[in-house]
């Protein structure tokens, strides 16, 4: 359990590695103390005298889907759904032919291997720039504004609020005709007032182009992938002592539909991020029993893990740049 990160799993083992699952939610004993509410613990598959092993995979996958109501409703297609678990274990003695175990009751493995492959997906509805009100670079006609959509009310462009002693109204608008405060005439504003570089700003691609009704509407596809493998030793050392050791690694990358896993709360997909979060766990475990009525038990762990969060790749995209002079 990350206890510095929300009370989320750090580990999170397959589950056809577990042996025995239990949950506890009151009069826990003492070595469960750590906090209140549910308290689960979990044990690891181990070795027996006699070779075992298996395969499984789970899948499933859009073409096996049929579309949602409300995404039939609007149009929509499938939502991207790729769900595909699939690994093996085995598990036995250690042993070496009349040298070492030969009775394989003192030594055993276990090891399981498994790969989480997810696709998720992000969506966004959000209004756009109508593809009308974008003037391109070069532009020497006026642009006649559109209002969007989805507005109910009229829109009129009013001339910047500007001091009739200012540089710009003496030099931009009163040549054009144009009154500061007063709506621009039939709606259009002159190419003359448009500035080269917000030009390039608009037509790179800062805002999502209008996909319908101008809006912007999209479904970002976010994989997870999570590789977990788990190592188990179990040694007896004679009846009343034995040892056990295991290690578990998880390496998780996972996408989120906006920057800094959508802490942000922007609008758009168009620059999602990936989670990267690999996790160890390792223990080592002493028991020996002293007499049928002292248990004694001796117990280390490690337990690490880090969380990355990295842009998607179209934010290291070089951005354009123009040589603008006037």
């Amino acid at each position: 359990d990350d206890r510095g990160g929300a009370g989320g799993m750090a580990i999170m083992p397959s589950q056809d590695g577990i042996a025995e699952f239990t949950m506890m939610t009151s009069n826990y004993p003492p070595d469960y103390g750590i906090s209140s509410g549910a308290t689960m613990s979990l044990s690891l598959k181990s070795g027996t005298q006699k070779f075992h092993g298996e395969l499984w995979e789970e899948n499933r996958n859009t073409d096996y889907n049929a579309n949602s109501f409300f995404s039939n409703l609007t149009g929509g297609h499938r939502p991207n759904v790729h769900y595909n678990i699939y690994g093996a274990n085995g598990g036995g003695p250690i042993f070496i032919p009349h040298v070492y175990n030969t009775n394989k009751q003192k030594t055993f493995f276990f090891w399981n291997e498994e790969w989480r492959k997810i696709v998720a997906s992000a969506s966004s509805n959000n209004p756009t720039i109508d593809a009308a009100d974008i003037p391109t670079p070069g532009q020497t006609t006026p642009l006649t504004y559109v209002p969007p959509t989805f507005t109910s009310t009229p829109t009129n462009l009013v001339v910047p609020a500007v001091s009739l002693t200012s540089d710009y109204y003496l030099n931009h608008l009163a040549p054009l005709g144009l009154t500061p405060k007063q709506p621009f005439p039939n709606n259009q504003i002159p190419a003359a007032l448009f500035d080269q570089n917000f030009i390039t700003y608009l037509n790179a691609g800062i805002l999502p182009k209008s996909t319908g009704n101008d809006r912007n509407v999209t479904n970002t596809t976010l994989p997870i992938n999570v590789r977990d493998d788990i190592v188990r030793i179990d040694h007896k050392f004679n009846d009343k002592w034995a040892i056990l050791g295991h290690y578990i690694h998880d390496s998780v990358l996972q996408g989120y539909g906006g920057p800094e896993l959508g802490w942000c709360w922007c609008s758009y997909n168009t620059l999602t991020s990936v989670m990267s979060n690999p996790a160890n766990s390792a223990a080592i475990k002493l028991s020996g029993t002293i007499n049928p009525n002292l248990l004694v038990e001796a117990s280390i762990n490690y337990d690490a893990n880090e969380i990355n969060i990295a842009p998607s790749a179209n934010s290291f995209l070089p951005s354009r740049s123009e040589e603008h002079t006037s």
